[in-house]
């Protein structure tokens, strides 16, 4: 309902600035054909204006002029200000009511143009017909005679046809059925039905009856005689009543009817004034009608390939949250990253998907998937739920501070909030203090996307009609996200911002630091983390000598793993996880399947649960006078 809000608002502006210049240039001005026709046109196209809209073409700097960037100032303003309505329109639970109250006047305004073409039927089947010149002369006593609609003049049986008044009248009337003014009454009055509330078009109405009346005036009176025009005006009492859609001859003003008889035939610069409505229609086409080109269809340019994992959350066993109709998250949730995919036409965004039916994945499973990928991004996405169903809005979910990409993450969320914002009563950006397992696991930024809640029905119904907006809106998230990653400016502007946007923020010092690894002898072993003031302090592997060995022990997280893989891809040696069990209690590593290849002929795999009790791991010494070179497994209790 604010959309229809804001579009009345726009036609009452539009409207007024077209007749404003009517007021100022045009008014009692002797073109009254083209007055009539202006003020139907304004009438008109005060409702088509608001609705066009026309993407401006972006132009590299050095060749934007003055008035192409006020012009692009203006469409970012029509694109922040659709926006914004869109978000408002969401939130709002009047709109019932406010339907009740327009459909109730439209009904009211439609009922007296219903009565009055009644009226005239009623009239024309009460009294005599006669024909006269190719006109139905319907002769009554009814009071306000004599006036016309189209075709049918209904004449005053008290007023003499052959008299000199008798006949002015009757050719006044003959005007307005030639020119075939009824028409124009009846477009007017039927607009008038859906635009009651714009007090311009009441204005206006009024305004063009009268241009009628000047038109019928100018084309009927003999020699231009003002004086027998006075005479006629004068000559009888006004009528006690008028039909809405018929013209009566006794119409006032009397004073503007005589004066217009007098003005000069040929004004000076008549031409100039009519054609200064175009520079006025193009500041409205401007106004109203641009939008900056930057669009969701528009590709953003990057200079190499990215691989980002799509994630649908829950799925098979696992439906998640349901609506009230039996709306199950994990089909949603899938649908709406199957039209990523289909939108997606940028070739330098590889998608991959955690799953791509209804299957159950777990969450340790996509996290890996995700770090084998070797993704630039992580973006799952779910459907909030809550007890309460006028709860309603978009969230989106960042890691932990302790999170290895913590940071980039919020960024990624900052992004995607600004590109998703105006679908739902609110976006909001967070992290939950117990933590999410693909977020806090993962090595690349991520996030989790909820738009919207299931148990909410207005917030459903967004997610299934525009579903294609809110995919390609989050398609243009990861682009923005990729393409200022290359520029060099991932960053939110403050500090202060970003402690806004995700509340458990302590400080920026609160980072992903690296030291050195601890080097023993000609062994390379790795360390688990230590916690240091909030920051996490990991020791990969860098420069194998002789030896290299790695035990897993049930400290390690997931980053830790990843971390060791990295080390050692640098020595080419590849590390990989089939496998990966954690504890749900204490998130500590239980059980283990991995491969690894040396590339020089020792490679090998091994599965087993992590204890402190035994050495799970492998080692590759390359000492030539070393009793074993590799090893994969039990290393030792």
């Amino acid at each position: 309902m604010v959309v229809l809000i804001v579009y009345m608002l726009k036609v009452l502006l539009c409207s007024s600035i077209l007749y404003g210049y009517y007021l100022l240039v045009l008014k009692d001005r002797r073109f009254h054909h083209y007055n009539r026709f202006y003020l139907l046109a304004v009438a008109t196209f005060s409702w088509i204006i608001p609705l066009i809209k026309i993407n401006l073409q972006p132009v590299q700097g050095s060749l934007k002029s003055t008035p192409y960037q006020l012009a692009e100032i203006i469409a970012d303003n029509n694109g922040e200000f659709d926006g914004m309505t869109e978000s408002v329109s969401s939130s709002m639970d009047w709109t019932p009511i406010a339907w009740m109250i327009f459909g109730l006047v439209s009904t009211i305004v439609f009922l007296g143009l219903v009565r009055s073409l009644i009226r005239v039927y009623q009239l024309v089947r009460a009294y005599p017909i006669q024909r006269l010149n190719g006109l139905n002369l319907v002769m009554t006593d009814a009071s306000g005679t004599p006036y016309s609609f189209f075709s049918y003049i209904f004449w005053n049986r008290s007023i003499d046809l052959e008299s000199r008044v008798g006949k002015q009248m009757l050719a006044h009337e003959w005007i307005h059925s030639r020119e075939k003014h009824s028409a124009d009454k009846l477009l007017i009055e039927m607009m008038m039905v859906l635009g009651w509330f714009n007090p311009i078009f009441w204005i206006l109405k009024r305004e063009l009856y009268l241009i009628h009346e000047f038109i019928a005036d100018s084309q009927s009176i003999e020699n231009q005689d003002s004086s027998l025009l006075a005479e006629l005006l004068l000559a009888a009492a006004y009528p006690q009543q008028q039909n809405r859609l018929t013209h009566p001859f006794f119409f006032s003003p009397i004073k503007r009817r005589i004066t217009m008889l007098k003005k000069n035939a040929l004004p000076r610069f008549s031409y100039f004034r009519r054609l200064l409505v175009i520079p006025i229609v193009s500041a409205l086409f401007l106004l109203f009608a641009f939008r900056n080109s930057n669009s969701d269809n528009q590709l953003l340019n990057l200079d190499k390939q990215y691989v980002v994992v799509l994630d649908a959350g829950h799925g098979g066993t696992d439906p998640g949250a349901k609506s009230a109709a039996g709306d199950k998250e994990a089909d949603l949730n899938l649908q709406l990253v199957r039209r990523i995919l289909a939108l997606n036409k940028n070739p330098q965004i590889k998608f991959e998907v955690s799953r791509d039916k209804d299957e159950f994945v777990k969450v340790q499973d996509r996290t890996i998937f995700t770090n084998n990928k070797n993704a630039e991004l992580f973006v799952s996405v779910h459907i909030n739920a809550s007890p309460n169903t006028s709860t309603n809005g978009l969230q989106i979910l960042c890691p932990k501070k302790e999170a290895a990409a913590y940071t980039q993450s919020a960024i990624l969320g900052s992004l995607m909030k600004s590109s998703l914002e105006g679908f739902f009563g609110s976006t909001t950006v967070k992290t939950r203090s117990h933590g999410i397992w693909v977020l806090d696991k993962s090595l690349v930024p991520a996030v989790i996307i909820q738009p919207g809640f299931i148990s909410n029905e207005k917030d459903l119904e967004i997610l299934k009609s525009r579903q294609d907006e809110i995919a390609s809106k989050i398609l243009k998230g990861i682009e923005n996200y990729l393409a200022q990653k290359e520029k060099g400016y991932i960053k939110i502007s403050t500090e202060a911002e970003l402690k806004q946007a995700l509340p458990s923020i302590k400080s920026t010092s609160d980072i992903v630091k690296f030291t050195p690894p601890l080097i023993i002898s000609d062994t390379v072993k790795f360390t688990p983390p230590v916690i240091i003031s909030d920051a996490v302090i990991f020791t990969p592997p860098l420069i194998i000598k002789n030896k290299v060995e790695i035990v897993f022990d049930p400290s390690m997280t997931l980053a830790v793993l990843e971390k060791i893989k990295v080390g050692l891809k640098k020595e080419k040696i590849d590390l990989s996880f089939e496998r990966l069990e954690f504890n749900p209690v204490d998130g500590k590593l239980s059980f283990l399947k991995f491969h690894v290849d040396c590339h020089d002929g020792f490679k090998g795999s091994a599965e087993y649960p992590i204890s402190n009790n035994k050495k799970i791991g492998f080692y590759r010494d390359y000492d030539p006078r070393a009793e074993s070179s590799f090893g994969v497994g039990i290393l030792g209790e």
